[in-house]
């Protein structure tokens, strides 16, 4: 009777353990300020042709979760006062390019 119970023991330890587990790893840990939602995000650089750049920003950040990269370099746009990132690298925290688009943002005035 006591190695079945040994068994469902580990058994249960290994269920809680990798539903722990899976559970972090599905959460965002990098909360959207407000207006960040609204940031368009591009690799394609024509999308950013007619737009003024107002700055570096960077996916930096404790995870190392892309998705968390993506929405560190919204936030950065939205505080230097963009509205498109053109990311320019994945490797590594991730890098781009915040913009201007759009009224007041665009280079031919």
């Amino acid at each position: 009777m006591r190695a079945l119970d040994t068994q469902r023991v580990i058994q249960c330890f290994v269920s809680m353990t990798l539903a722990f587990m899976s559970s972090g790893c599905a959460t965002d840990n990098v909360t959207l300020a407000p207006g960040a939602d609204q940031i368009k995000v591009t690799k394609v650089p024509t999308d950013v042709a007619s737009c003024v750049a107002v700055g570096n920003v960077d996916g930096k950040n404790g995870s190392g979760l892309a998705s968390d990269g993506i929405r560190q370099m919204q936030n950065q746009t939205v505080g230097v006062g963009g509205n498109v990132v053109l990311v320019t690298s994945d490797i590594g925290p991730q890098k781009g390019i915040a913009y201007r688009c759009g009224p007041g943002g665009d280079k031919s005035r």
